[in-house]
């Protein structure tokens, strides 16, 4: 024992900033799934039970069994794809909210129709979707199932470069095995019913780390893939305007590369990212502010950090503090009325106090748990057909189910990490962008949907953390 705590000692000394980083995450990690563990609710119960029961199967029976009968590893991957095109079957409706908003002026953007402009002006970050989608229309016509095409063919092509990435990290038969956790994912499947960018966003990261893995500095055409990355990133930031934190992230990244890469080659990184996404950021607001022929501005989140910082809504959207953003807006026009939101958040934030730090961590609760009830109410609200009891009570236990296998394997993953850093260290910008967006989210209006992008790092984090190897 005396010469495992010596090991550890040196170790920890040798590479300080690695394995602080992945006692960080590991600590992060354990208060994701600390705050899922405090429930009621019978299903999430079911759910820990069920998803520690597969977790020692796997362990036991799979976890260093490589090949598998063909035939069975065909059937395995035919049936999440059979459940994902089942979906085109179904007839929607209760179609509400933002979803509605996306729906209706897609549909008048096909139509050569007069979009929502002072709504899009106020939040020109939805516009990407609304032109992705009416571009769509235009096509292969209105019909609902069609936005439902549209996503199921983005979500696979994440799942795409999701196996790549693992390949190219590890091995075909691991990266296999990341395949299929991800094809499982309840929460990928239910999601593409829904008319908004929750699919295409969590695809568009999936690819843009696998765009900045491939950037290889012992090549000399490393800087092709920095700008793909750059333009990436841009583009993911024209539906979700968080990846200011992705580029934190990769800085990161960098400066720990210092002593094996040139300080040149760094820079030159850097800036052909960081130019490549303020191009793309740059032309995006000039082709929302010709479309609606209003003017917008870069930094329009105002209204969420209002609603943020209400302490007596929890932080999540509520009708008062969205009739006092209207009157701001007529009296002040779009982008000043997000600036003066932004200072009312400021005030309120301040004026909260000490009582703050509960009032984030109440919010940590509400973004960071609830996921799977928060899917099945959604996605069940907007389905028609009657489904029977059996099968409601089955969609309920496996989003439950793969919540706390996320939860779970990635708290184990994160420990592994500490010990087997070495071959994980390439890829904690990842894991940086996921603890980020989570604690950004903090500041600005909360609800469980936002939790979905994080499961984009955790779903690496799994297969990355258990397979790496002691040095």
């Amino acid at each position: 024992m005396n010469d495992k705590l010596k090991n550890f000692r040196k170790e920890f000394c040798k590479h300080k900033y690695s394995m602080f980083f992945f006692l960080f995450y590991f600590i992060f990690s354990l208060s994701l799934l600390a705050l899922n563990l405090i429930t009621n609710n019978i299903y999430n119960w079911i759910g820990i039970i069920c998803s520690i029961g597969l977790i020692l199967a796997y362990k036991k029976y799979f976890y260093n069994k490589n090949k598998i009968n063909k035939l069975i590893l065909i059937l395995i991957f035919i049936i999440p794809l059979l459940f994902r095109f089942i979906l085109l079957f179904f007839k929607y409706g209760n179609i509400e909210s933002d979803y509605l908003s996306f729906l209706s002026n897609a549909r008048q953007y096909s139509n050569g129709g007069t979009l929502d402009n002072g709504y899009i002006s106020l939040f020109p970050f939805l516009y990407s979707y609304i032109a992705l989608l009416g571009n769509i229309f235009k096509i292969f016509g209105e019909h609902y199932n069609i936005c439902i095409l549209m996503n199921l063919i983005i979500e696979l092509i994440g799942a795409l470069f999701f196996y790549l990435i693992l390949r190219d990290k590890f091995n075909k038969s691991k990266a296999l095995k990341g395949l299929l956790f991800y094809l499982y994912n309840p929460f990928s499947i239910l999601w593409i019913t829904k008319c908004c960018p929750v699919i295409v966003v969590n695809t568009l990261l999936i690819i843009c780390f696998y765009c900045f893995s491939r950037i290889n500095f012992k090549k000399n055409n490393f800087w092709i893939w920095c700008i793909v990355t750059g333009v990436l990133v841009g583009i993911t930031n024209s539906f979700r305007p968080f990846m200011i934190i992705y580029l934190i992230a990769i800085v990161t990244f960098l400066i720990r590369q210092y002593k094996k890469v040139s300080v040149q080659k760094l820079l030159i990184t850097f800036v052909l990212i960081f130019s490549s996404y303020s191009v793309i950021n740059n032309l995006f607001f000039n082709v929302v502010q010709k479309e609606i022929g209003i003017e917008v501005n870069g930094s329009q989140s105002g209204f969420s950090l209002y609603v943020g910082s209400n302490m007596s809504s929890h932080g999540m959207w509520n009708k008062e503090d969205a009739v006092l953003f209207q009157e701001k807006v007529n009296e002040l026009g779009g982008v000043f009325a997000h600036k003066e939101m932004t200072r009312l958040s400021f005030e309120r934030y301040k004026n909260n106090g000490l009582n703050n730090i509960w009032f984030i961590g109440y919010k940590a609760g509400i973004l960071g748990r609830n996921l799977n009830n928060y899917t099945y109410v959604e996605v069940s609200y907007s389905i028609m057909n009657s489904i029977f009891n059996l099968i409601k009570i089955i969609i309920k236990v496996s989003l439950s189910v793969y919540l706390y296998l996320l939860l779970i394997g990635n708290m184990i993953a994160s420990k592994r990490c500490i010990e087997y850093y070495e071959e994980i260290d390439n890829y904690n910008y990842i894991l940086i962008f996921g603890m980020g967006l989570f604690v950004a989210m903090l500041f600005l209006e909360v609800s469980p949907r936002y939790f979905i992008p994080i499961t984009v790092p955790i779903m690496f984090t799994i297969p990355c953390g258990l397979s790496g190897r002691k040095k």
